[in-house]
């Protein structure tokens, strides 16, 4: 059975709360234990395949697979009704993904939600992230889970394998990516897990993944802007450790710059 957001009883209900805070052109719906999070020409389709497979993740092992990407854990390239989507299900990181696994507390703050405010707010001020498609979470008891569904962005490899692996252009690398931090700093996105992998580089453009615990501001000070430049010079660093290799002087210089030091 689907329950639709819905006065009750004179009073408020949950899903007319949570709608409230979804942006413009979302709409909600729930089925079982699954909340289902789209725009409105989207929904019966994510909600379909919820209905049919329990989530969207499992759902997507289930469609025309395209890739698989892999980070923190995998996500899944499908196409649903012919359009190519990244399905990701949401890992904890750190020591307590050792005792909770992919659990997340009920009553803490909705990871998903917050990403598609996030998402959405960005992209009204002019950065560039995937569009959400999807969002979803499972309530178990006293946990939920939760899974994203983004836009697909094709033709493109993540400014890690751009600098240390993959042979493309690291010169149009390099401009995209100034672009996007200063759009961001413009924008007022304070991204608190700047890294190579998180900066994804196509053809006409970079794109910002994992906004997850980012926040959109009036604007972005100075000190925080040296936390997410220091954070992407570290992953630098790192990958120069990993790969053997020293990237080029103007990689740091450059990347610096962006953020106006």
């Amino acid at each position: 059975m689907v329950r639709r957001s819905a006065l009750a009883g004179g009073g408020v209900s949950r899903e007319e709360a949570l709608k409230s805070a979804l942006p413009r052109s979302f709409e909600l719906s729930s089925t079982g234990h699954a909340t289902v999070v789209a725009r409105a020409i989207d929904l019966p389709t994510f909600l379909a395949l919820v209905q049919q497979h329990g989530t969207l993740f499992d759902a997507a092992a289930q469609l025309p697979r395209i890739a698989e990407l892999r980070g923190r854990g995998i996500a899944i390239v499908a196409k649903v009704a012919g359009t190519a989507c990244v399905f990701r299900h949401y890992h904890r990181g750190g020591a307590v993904a050792q005792v909770l696994g992919d659990r997340y507390a009920r009553f803490a703050q909705n990871r998903v939600l917050r990403e598609l405010r996030v998402s959405e707010s960005a992209r009204a001020r002019g950065v560039a992230t995937p569009a959400v498609k999807c969002a979803a979470w499972y309530q178990h008891g006293v946990f939920r889970r939760f899974d994203m569904v983004t836009a697909y962005v094709p033709d493109s490899s993540d400014l890690a394998a751009v600098l240390f692996g993959s042979g493309a252009d690291p010169e149009h690398a390099l401009r995209v990516t100034v672009k996007l931090i200063r759009d961001m700093l413009r924008a007022g996105l304070v991204h608190h897990d700047l890294n190579l992998k998180n900066i994804l580089i196509a053809p006409d453009r970079a794109y910002i993944l994992d906004l997850d615990r980012c926040k959109v501001e009036e604007g972005v000070s100075a000190s925080r802007a040296k936390l997410m430049r220091d954070r992407l010079l570290r992953s630098l660093e790192k990958w120069e450790g990993t790969s053997g290799r020293s990237a080029p002087p103007q990689v740091r210089a450059r990347l610096s710059e962006a953020f106006g030091g």
